[in-house]
């Protein structure tokens, strides 16, 4: 877009980068600039004044702005190497820049085994034995009226002729187990045993 204005003529574009001595040496740019001052007289001298469209540069062709400033300045620099020094130390003083996060660390879990024991020593210190019987006692006929909706709170006998009902079982053997099971004079060595048969009894019911 153009006018004329006084003994001139006003051109306006949204690309001054055309009117700059690095913009003129584009041949597109070039062809455009002389288009537009093809009503110039031939022989006439042209001069393009660009001062507004770049910005000043200092001596050693740095722009006058903060960023080339601190680049291109002694003072610039010594800023820059103060900083670089600065975070030098801290990183040679070992100076945390944050929260300290917590290195993940290997917790040695107890085995399955070492809590069986563990908690075997604890009932023989606690003198808990009639507990421990009276445990594998029901235990044993709740793993083999389950499968018979039997209720385990039956008398033994009362349990065993019910089981016997349903699948052949050794009656003897069992009622003898589970009269051993309700005994209260059992020593250690006969509760180990004992906990070993009527574990066996569950495995044979399955």
């Amino acid at each position: 877009m153009s006018w004329v204005q006084g003994r001139g003529k006003v051109f306006v574009t949204s690309a001054p980068f055309i009117f700059t001595n690095e913009g003129l040496h584009d041949e597109g740019d070039a062809a455009l600039v002389l288009a537009l001052l093809n009503d110039v007289p031939r022989g006439s001298m042209a001069a393009l004044d660009e001062f507004h469209l770049t910005s000043p540069t200092r001596q050693g062709g740095c722009a006058e702005s903060l960023q080339s400033l601190i680049y291109c300045s002694p003072w610039g620099w010594a800023i820059i190497f103060t900083q670089v020094v600065v975070f030098a130390w801290l990183a040679v003083n070992g100076q945390r820049f944050g929260r300290v996060m917590p290195l993940p660390q290997d917790i040695a879990r107890r085995s399955p085994a070492e809590y069986v024991y563990s908690t075997a020593q604890l009932f023989r210190r606690a003198g808990k034995k009639q507990m421990v019987l009276h445990h594998y006692h029901h235990e044993l006929k709740r793993a083999l009226g389950r499968p018979f909706r039997i209720n385990a709170d039956l008398p033994d006998d009362e349990f065993i002729a019910e089981l016997a009902r349903f699948r052949p079982v050794d009656q003897v053997e069992l009622a003898r187990v589970l009269r051993a099971l309700s005994r209260n004079d059992t020593s250690e060595r006969a509760l180990v045993k004992l906990a070993d048969e009527a574990i066996q009894l569950r495995r044979r019911s399955v």
